[in-house]
């Protein structure tokens, strides 16, 4: 039955076909392939670099220097009278800004930026006031007992 087994490898005559007779370091392998791959990867960006020069001077370009084209202006405004659009970025802020705003006019005394001569109250004065003295009437009001 031992004739029925696997043969096994004759060394001796491997090394005679040209074959290696023993295994190969994966720890060195791994420094030669970080190692050379370093080096080609620095030779490609340094390449790049060279045929950019090299196309820059064929078209009397600079690709390192800005330009005045209109494609590359990253902020774009609307024109004068188009609403702005607000981003995800400022949102926050914004809005933080917004209710500050609304509570200083809610809560102060001021003048009032809708007609030039009046002043705004805060919310609570006004409410306590039409508490106290009640809707101001006019004159010439139509009455509930007015018949029309």
């Amino acid at each position: 039955m031992s004739e029925h087994g696997e043969p096994k490898d004759d060394i001796s005559m491997l090394e005679k076909m040209g074959y290696e007779s023993r295994d190969m370091a994966v720890e060195s392998a791994g420094k030669y392939i970080v190692f050379y791959g370093g080096i080609f990867t620095v030779a490609m960006i340094v390449l790049s670099f060279l045929v950019m020069q090299f196309y820059d001077k064929l078209n009397g370009t600079n690709l390192l220097e800005p330009k005045d084209d209109p494609r590359l202006v990253y902020r774009r405004m609307p024109p004068e009278g188009y609403p702005l659009l607000q981003s995800n970025r400022t949102a926050h802020g914004d809005t933080i800004d917004l209710k500050k705003k609304e509570k200083e006019v809610l809560h102060t005394y001021g003048e009032s930026d809708q007609a030039p001569g009046t002043f705004r109250v805060p919310v609570s004065k006004a409410i306590q006031s039409v508490a106290e003295q009640g809707l101001p009437t006019r004159p010439d009001a139509v009455s509930d007992k007015d018949p029309q």
